[in-house]
């Protein structure tokens, strides 16, 4: 089938990922992306029709409609990364830029993408007036968070998504995948293995050896198969173990720089292509013109491909119900 695609907040361009995975043709209309280096990444590997810098800046009267509408506007001011700031700083209501593009050009579906922060009490008038906004318009909207862990990513990552359709009753939402985490994470180690490879070694610190023998003890504690592989987040101050099967959430601060791989006594840092398979992207996806750290930075602020596939699966048809 054929899709009109646009996308906002584009990022390194997870939505397009995701459809070409499932073997939809694109017509990618319309893209933003406020950082220079990833807004070149989309151009290069996306060409999307227009692509704009800044959100807030241009005439959303302008852009055309798509059957496919997908935002995943800024999650900071909803984490504890951002202090939960919210609304109060201007990150915070850039959601409106993407409504307003709604309201005028009435997309087939729409999804949104942030973090579970959004259904807190602290920010949940921001999440009820989204929704509100959406049915004025004629949507049925719906929310639920995914985990990537459900869906092919063996990932400790959850993220909101607020799901809208033209005209139609219920969202279909897609059902959790059953596989075997353990076999998920050995591929993304495989999948990396062609990339730089750096042992613990070889950037030891008296940190560093201390939150491996807290690692140790806890997964001891907690009963885990220490010769298993398992990934390790050596940005925390303290050491969290996840269990088998399952990498830390990723994100654009310290744990994209510093996770660490562990089978036995053997350790390796995480490079760029370890996290990108981490994420569900190809480990040879091309990241144009962008250093290994913006790389990583690009990459946690990214959604996950194994998540949009299968959300994008169930909503492919009625993207497809259209008239013009």
């Amino acid at each position: 089938m054929s899709l009109r695609l646009g996308t906002d907040f584009s990022g390194i361009d997870a939505p397009l990922q995701a459809l070409r995975n499932l073997g939809v043709c694109v017509e990618y209309l319309f893209a933003s992306e406020i950082a220079a280096d990833v807004r070149e990444h989309v151009r290069l590997h996306g060409s999307p029709d227009r692509l704009y810098d800044d959100v807030t800046t241009r005439d959303h009267t302008e852009l055309p409609h798509v059957d496919l509408y997908v935002a995943g506007f800024p999650c900071q001011s909803f984490s504890l990364r951002g202090a939960h700031r919210g609304t109060s700083e201007p990150r915070g209501l850039l959601v409106q830029h993407s409504l307003a593009y709604i309201r005028h050009a009435r997309p087939r579906v729409v999804v949104f993408e942030n973090v579970p922060g959004l259904l807190t009490p602290r920010h949940r008038a921001l999440l009820d007036e989204t929704v509100t906004a959406m049915r004025s318009m004629g949507y049925s909207v719906d929310h639920r968070v995914l985990s990537a862990r459900d869906f092919g990513c063996p990932q400790n990552r959850k993220r909101l998504f607020i799901v809208g359709i033209h005209g139609v009753a219920t969202v279909p939402w897609p059902v959790a995948a059953d596989a075997d985490s353990t076999v998920l994470l050995e591929a993304a180690f495989a999948a990396g293995s062609g990339g730089k490879r750096v042992t613990l070694a070889e950037r030891s610190t008296p940190r560093y050896e201390a939150l491996i023998s807290s690692y140790r003890t806890q997964q001891k504690a907690k009963g885990h198969d220490a010769t298993r592989l398992a990934i390790f987040d050596m940005s925390r101050a303290t050491a969290c173990v996840c269990r088998p099967g399952t990498a830390p959430c990723i994100t654009s601060g310290g744990n994209a720089h510093r996770l660490l791989w562990s089978t036995g006594d053997s350790y390796v840092w995480a490079n760029v292509h370890h996290v990108l398979a981490l994420q569900g992207f190809p480990p040879d996806y091309p990241l144009h013109g962008m250093s290994e750290s913006r790389m990583r930075v690009a990459v946690g602020n990214s959604m996950v491909i194994g998540v949009m596939a299968a959300l994008f699966a169930n909503l492919l048809p009625f993207c497809a119900d259209r008239k013009d």
